[in-house]
């Protein structure tokens, strides 16, 4: 009994060791055995390598076929791929290689091969690490961009809430990307742009924010380009544009200027009828909300001429001509005639004033004189003096006529009238020749002035 069970255990254990002897063996080509435990590690490529290119060879025994090769990505495409030749086991990269980072986030590779051996079957995993070379610049997503917006739009708005700007790049190391403006447009002042996040679901892809920093008030659609640019060496840089096209529609009507001035001072009644308005500021027209919908008047602020204007509007509603029609006689009294046109549709309206100098005068107004009436008026000053002097003249000779005819009457003549000056004051004596005095000295106050004594013989 003990021999049988002892002859029973040396069958069992030669079958085991045969078994083993017929299973897989992986080698190294140097002949060092691979571990069934462990992956194998290969050297690390870059992301550029082409597709086909053997990335190592290993040595088979007692390997009949390969079974199955299990990607190890996102995708589930075979990156690397591995035929047996012999005994030698040949380890590649495929044509999906050059879609690699298209759709793979890691920066490695990986494979199991499923090996069918003469007894049983073996598995091995292969890493392949990779490295990034920059080797793409950043894409943007659903480009150009096109926003719509009526005007005025206010400043500090979002676009992005309007529709997303995104770029991708399929650089495996890129997590992040700038976002700038062409600083050479007019209108870039007008927004700003910043990297906003990454999409939590596919972290190539990158938002931007675009943010209007200033109220717009754009008359016509208008285009600028937006930039890019990754963080890795070399630096790639990729642009669009994004176009701001004004919603006509749904914009506020506002004409180019709020006053409009026109002169027809020299305007005569015979060429009045028909006559075209031109206005100082140029021709009158819509900055924005132009709908052909649009509902047009003119007022004028007397209320007197309201029906002798006639308003013509071009077909793109962009230039407005205003013309007379049979003005009145009273029309040409007035100096000026302020108006108002006004422009309605659905939602919105706007006005402008508008002011006629006419070749009427009000009383209030000092007329204009021509150079020759200056001349004139400058001489009026003179005149006058000299009528002030005649009249003074006129009034000395008269008192002198009188005067002469008292003294006549009197018998007497007028003393001569004498002058004298004086450097200071002082009181001095002075005999009167007056026979009166009794030779009585009388007692004067002389000045500095010049002092003026007028003896008239008593009457």
């Amino acid at each position: 009994m003990a021999s049988f069970l002892w002859f029973l255990f040396l069958i069992l254990f030669c079958r085991e060791n045969s078994a083993q002897t017929q299973s897989c063996q992986l080698r190294w080509q140097n002949q060092t055995t691979i571990s069934n435990t462990f992956p194998i590690i290969l050297e690390t490529i870059e992301d550029i390598e082409p597709p086909g290119k053997t990335l190592i060879t290993l040595i088979g025994e007692n390997v009949e076929k390969i079974a199955s090769i299990q990607p190890d990505s996102i995708k589930e495409l075979l990156y690397i791929n591995a035929t047996l030749v012999g005994t030698s086991i040949i380890i590649n990269l495929t044509e999906h290689f050059v879609d690699y980072e298209k759709y793979e986030i890691r920066e490695r590779i990986g494979i199991r091969i499923n090996f069918q051996c003469t007894t049983g079957t073996r598995a091995l995993d292969v890493r392949q690490p990779i490295k990034d070379t920059n080797n793409h610049d950043p894409e943007f997503e659903n480009s150009p961009y096109v926003f719509q917006l009526p005007m005025p739009f206010p400043s500090n708005f979002s676009l992005d809430q309007l529709g997303k700007i995104i770029a991708r790049d399929l650089d495996i190391s890129q997590t992040y990307l700038n976002f700038s403006l062409d600083p050479n447009h007019e209108i870039s002042g007008a927004f700003a742009i910043s990297y906003l996040e990454a999409d939590p679901n596919d972290p190539k892809r990158h938002f931007a924010k675009l943010m209007t920093t200033d109220a717009l008030n754009l008359v016509n659609d208008t285009t600028f380009y937006i930039y890019a640019t990754d963080s890795q060496e070399p630096i790639r840089t990729s642009n669009t544009t994004v176009t701001i096209r004004v919603d006509n529609k749904n914009s506020a009507l506002r004409f180019d200027e709020p006053f409009y001035s026109a002169n027809c001072s020299n305007l005569r009644p015979e060429e009045a009828h028909g006559f075209v308005l031109k206005f100082e500021e140029g021709d009158i027209s819509l900055r924005g909300g132009i709908d052909n919908e649009t509902e047009w008047s003119i007022k004028d602020t007397s209320k007197q001429y309201d029906n002798n204007f006639k308003i013509s509007v071009s077909l793109n509603l962009e230039a407005v001509q205003i013309s007379l029609v049979n003005p009145p006689g009273s029309f040409f009294n007035e100096s000026s005639v302020v108006l108002i046109l006004s422009v309605k549709k659905v939602g919105s309206a706007g006005s402008t004033v508008i002011q006629l100098t006419l070749p009427g005068r009000q009383s209030s107004e000092i007329p204009q004189m021509s150079p020759e009436q200056n001349k004139c008026s400058d001489s009026i000053p003179v005149i006058i003096t000299l009528a002030v002097l005649l009249g003074i003249a006129s009034a000395g000779l008269i008192a002198s006529i009188v005067l002469w005819r008292r003294s006549r009457a009197s018998g007497a003549a007028p003393e001569i009238i004498t002058t004298e000056s004086r450097e200071e004051m002082r009181e001095v004596e002075r005999m009167d020749s007056d026979v009166s005095s009794n030779g009585v000295p009388r007692r004067s106050v002389a000045f500095n002035d010049t002092v003026e004594e007028i003896k008239v013989a008593k009457l």
